[in-house]
């Protein structure tokens, strides 16, 4: 047997059965196309022959997924987040956790990062093709064209929605940047400007496969600010700044909490002794 990429089970070149939406994104259900062979008893040994095949498919396919699922399965916090992981087959788009949990997590092959909650692992094209059929068979659609692989980023696809993120892309402006580099990137930079702005390092534009112009846009979306660089102006001598990044602080306000009110100022008493006073001081000077 062999499931091909448009959901299809095929023997010996001929296709037998389709998958169909399951309880669950990972519990596909098997439906045999009608045959002048087969019987009722016939299509359900059949049914349930490919059943089990999908099954072992689907475990050697996603098997990082599989294992981190086992793995978690003595600490129910863990447990948890590995129930809504399997849910959205191995990718979680702006999954977050408990800062504790994130060393364990790490331990059996999960990523907590700034965008998703995923595997590494099934970021890869085998991985990523089967997610992709799961996802075709759940929505009960078909798949546009995917990607190649190797890309680090492709113009924005016009693709249905939640599809991008839920196969690893994350939607920067113009461009898909894929999840593992747009986290790698964006922890290097914040990394590096953690203590104000930093430099910005000459590959940057290769590393993200995007264009000089898209540059600034992309770093926004990313979190980051992009400052440019200054030139000397005339009779100026020394080094010129080079362009710079920096971590925008959006939520700069929500830390410092509630804004006090502007104090009003007290209008003087003019009845007061001391306003007699203050009026003799003016006076004199």
């Amino acid at each position: 047997f062999m499931l091909r990429q448009d959901a299809t089970i095929v023997w010996e070149g001929a296709p037998i059965a389709r998958l169909r939406r399951g309880a669950t994104l990972l519990a596909p259900s098997v439906e045999v196309i009608d045959s002048e062979f087969l019987d009722g008893t016939q299509r359900e040994a059949v049914r349930a022959r490919l059943a089990r095949f999908v099954s072992a498919a689907l475990e050697g396919g996603l098997a990082p997924l599989f294992a981190a699922r086992k793995a978690a399965k003595g600490d129910p916090a863990l447990r948890g987040v590995l129930h809504r992981l399997s849910e959205c087959a191995g990718v979680l788009p702006a999954g977050s956790v408990e800062p504790a949990l994130r060393p364990q997590l790490r331990r059996i092959g999960v990523r907590a990062g700034t965008f998703a909650l995923y595997l590494p692992a099934l970021l890869k094209p085998q991985p990523g093709a089967l997610r992709a059929t799961l996802w075709s068979v759940w929505h009960d659609g078909t798949l546009p064209g995917l990607p190649g692989a190797g890309l680090a980023s492709l113009p924005a696809p016009d693709w249905p929605d939640g599809l991008a993120n839920y196969l690893g892309w994350v939607i920067a402006g113009p461009r898909a940047i894929r999840l593992d580099i747009a986290e790698r990137i964006a922890g290097e930079l914040r990394h590096a400007a953690r203590r104000g702005p930093a430099p910005l390092p000459g590959t940057i534009v290769s590393r993200l496969g995007a264009s000089r112009e898209e540059l600034p846009l992309l770093l926004r979306e990313l979190g980051l600010r992009l400052i440019p660089g200054e030139t000397l102006g005339p009779g100026m001598f020394g080094p010129t700044q080079p362009e710079r990044v920096a971590i925008m602080r959006l939520h700069r306000f929500a830390r410092q909490g509630p804004k006090r009110a502007a104090k009003v100022p007290r209008q003087p008493n003019a009845d007061h002794p001391f306003a007699a006073l203050a009026a003799l001081r003016r006076a004199a000077s």
